[in-house]
């Protein structure tokens, strides 16, 4: 679906083809010999011209607010309470049903998949003002009809038909130029920006202004960091550099469609222990939590590092804001996902665990500081799992005195592994974070975050 403007456009007409389709599958069914018609609202028939408009208004407004009852409010509200997707698609179906059932037995089939398709674009696109236009307009016609059949039956019949071919038609040629136009946008910006999937710009890198001591460089559209001679030293971000994000609240980013994100899994994964595995691990989902998300942590560390983490802040009176459960090999099997996020922290030297996270995981986050001998098994992990699941590094204690950093992104550049852009700064205090509820913006895991989110 196209983004922006043209998504709502390409929205609103498929969704005026799924109302016209709702008329054609009871019309068939009108035509099997046997089967009754189906009945007619009982509308009161407007006496004046200022009742008949009043009665076409007050039928579009009232599938305009249908939109709302019926489709907008029980997907967010179930969502947000954490109920999976076939369970409030199944609930907004049956309740649009329910809606409609004065229409009689013989409308049913075509309210059902009416009102499974106009929930499937809703959660699909999270755009619901479109729908609010097309059932308006749907209405508006209906209503109009009705107010013509009373003074002339066959000007109505013959109005009606009109519309539902003129809607049809157009709606269908609309649709097909919005996916060629969104088509042609999505290609254009691939080869200008050199997304992955473009040949001419797969090796293409360009510099952009530094970020924390290293030039930032885009490879095959992956933010990575490059080499340009020596870096500068480490400079935090300040509230006043604009790079903060404001946390959104919950409601609102249900209301915008980001709570309707399907479920991800995020597995961090290094060979190699001492790395900061568990502190980005739990830093990530604190932040996640902080935006309004639903999160579960699975400890499949041996040494529990994580569970003990969330036991110790719990006993201080101040509990992690999501769960942490110990797993082994057999648990993550049979775990079924209820939050938002699930975000997996793995042992050292077992690749075994590494394998099984491969496997379910959506992405695979490697933190690993800029060290000869951290790096090394950064690769060695890299090499076991970018060939199976998106990956990217992470780089962790950065110290911009250093070209240690500089010359790890300029291989990864070269090699086009994907980078995170932020960086971890070195810093003694987040050793001491172990069993507090840490604030993930004082080292950079709220910037790191939202990249996450992006690339996810």
């Amino acid at each position: 679906m196209p983004a922006g403007w043209r998504g709502s456009v390409a929205t609103f007409l498929l969704a005026t083809l799924i109302f016209q389709m709702r008329g054609v599958i009871t019309t068939a069914l009108e035509a099997v010999p046997g089967l009754p018609d189906q009945n007619s609202f009982p509308w009161t028939p407007p006496s004046s011209p200022d009742a008949a408009a009043f009665f076409v208004y007050d039928s579009m407004l009232s599938g305009a607010v249908e939109e709302i009852i019926v489709l907008a409010i029980p997907v967010i509200a179930l969502r947000a309470a954490g109920h999976r997707w076939p369970t409030i698609l199944i609930t907004a179906v049956l309740l649009r049903t329910a809606f409609h059932v004065y229409y009689g037995a013989i409308a049913i089939p075509g309210h059902l998949i009416w009102a499974l398709a106009l929930a499937l674009l809703y959660i699909a696109t999270a755009r619901i003002w479109p729908l609010f236009l097309a059932h308006a307009m749907n209405n508006g016609i209906a209503s109009l009809y009705y107010v013509i059949h009373e003074r002339d039956p066959s000007a109505a019949t013959t109005l009606l038909s009109a519309s539902q071919g003129v809607l049809t038609l157009c709606a269908t040629a609309g649709l097909l130029l919005a996916i060629l136009l969104g088509s042609a946008l999505l290609a254009a910006r691939r080869q200008n920006t050199g997304r992955p999937g473009t040949p001419a710009r797969q090796h293409a890198s360009v510099t952009t202004p530094q970020r924390d001591g290293m030039p930032s460089c885009r490879h095959a559209g992956t933010p990575v960091a490059c080499r340009h001679g020596h870096s500068t030293p480490h400079r935090s971000k300040t509230p006043g550099d604009g790079h903060r994000r404001r946390r959104t609240p919950a409601l609102a980013l249900a209301t915008r469609g980001e709570v309707m994100t399907p479920r991800k899994t995020v597995a961090v994964v290094n060979l190699k222990g001492g790395v900061g595995k568990t502190t980005a691990a739990l830093l990530i989902s604190t932040q996640l939590a902080n935006l309004g998300h639903t999160v579960t942590v699975l400890d499949m560390d041996t040494q529990g590092s994580a569970t003990d983490w969330a036991r110790i802040a719990d006993e201080d009176g101040a509990p992690l804001p999501f769960e942490v459960r110990p797993a082994n090999h057999a648990s993550l099997r049979s775990y079924k996902q209820t939050a938002d996020f699930t975000v997996i922290d793995t042992p050292p030297t077992d690749p075994s665990v590494v394998d099984a996270a491969v496997k379910v995981a959506d992405l695979i986050i490697v933190p690993t500081p800029p060290g000869f001998m951290d790096t090394d098994r950064a690769w060695s992990t890299v090499e076991v799992t970018a060939s199976q699941v998106p990956t990217y590094v992470l780089l962790s204690r950065f110290d911009g005195r250093t070209n240690d950093a500089a010359d790890f992104a300029s291989l990864l550049d070269e090699r086009g592994v994907g980078r995170f852009e932020t960086v971890i700064p070195a810093s003694v205090s987040i050793g001491r974070l172990r069993g507090t509820v840490p604030d993930p913006s004082k080292f950079r895991f709220d910037d790191l975050t939202t990249e996450l989110l992006e690339v996810l």
